[in-house]
């Protein structure tokens, strides 16, 4: 140290805690990061997957009802605007289906069991409801009665049954998404501080060490020097800084009193 310029021992202890302090808030960063991409999955993946179940459940739901409002309704002017209802409460759940999958693909296979029996269980429901356009209603509540209404309530409990799973592993994903944001935070703040800690103390030794303890110690020899003490020795003489430089010329001073 006795051999670096004070200029740049100054310089040195600025880039030290510029390098401490981006290295902190890159590690941060870091970290936030994986916080930000496990969010990103429970909001794009499982939050999806459980919205879009609930909406393809939705329209089951609204099969059934539109079926047997189809059923009940004998003017022919209604039933000619709900001639394409069913077809459409198929498309909507077919859609929901597919969004659930495409949020989260590993569970695709799941859910093709669940659309298969969707569309075994409409083929019934389009017979039954060709029934009730006609006003062979009668007809139609049996077809559904012996094909549709078991069948139908047997999906509606299965569809709920995968949505509250989804629930269970969203509120499972939270959890450890709030844990990991606390654990990120708190490593986070503990790598900060101890980079600070430890470049303020490099900072402060090579201050004290480089800088100010030399420019002391000459000046208590130039004040000794000045009492007339000619015992006095000079320090940091064999320094290569600014402080060996003045050390130096201090000692020149002293040899020429003393001749």
């Amino acid at each position: 140290m006795k051999n670096v310029r004070i200029g740049t021992k100054v310089v040195s202890v600025v880039l030290l805690l510029a390098v401490i302090a981006i290295g902190a808030v890159g590690f941060a960063v870091y970290s936030l990061s994986d916080v930000g991409a496990t969010y990103s999955h429970l909001v794009n993946g499982t939050a999806k997957e459980t919205l879009a179940i609930a909406r393809a459940n939705r329209f089951v739901q609204s099969t059934r009802a539109d079926l047997f409002t189809i059923i009940a309704e004998t003017d022919p002017a209604e039933l000619e605007k709900l001639t394409g209802a069913l077809d459409q409460n198929k498309a909507k759940f077919h859609e929901f289906i597919d969004a659930a999958k495409a949020a989260v693909p590993e569970d695709a296979a799941k859910f093709d069991p669940l659309a298969a029996e969707y569309d075994r269980i409409f083929d019934f429901i389009k017979q039954a409801g060709a029934l009730g356009l006609v006003n062979r209603n009668d007809e139609a509540i049996k077809l559904v009665h012996d094909e549709v209404r078991v069948p139908l309530s047997k999906l509606t409990v299965d569809l709920l049954a995968v949505a509250e799973a989804s629930v269970k592993v969203q509120d499972e994903e939270s959890t450890a998404a709030s844990d990991q944001t606390s654990r990120a935070i708190t490593l986070s703040l503990v790598v900060i501080g101890v980079g600070m800690v430890v470049g303020i103390g490099l900072a402060l030794f090579v201050a004290r060490a480089g800088i100010v303890g030399p420019i002391a110690a000459m000046t208590r020899a130039m004040q000794d020097l000045a009492g007339g003490n000619k015992e006095t020795v000079i320090p940091a003489t064999d320094h290569k800084d600014e402080v060996g430089t003045m050390a130096k010329t201090l000692q020149v001073f002293k040899d020429n009193m003393l001749e």
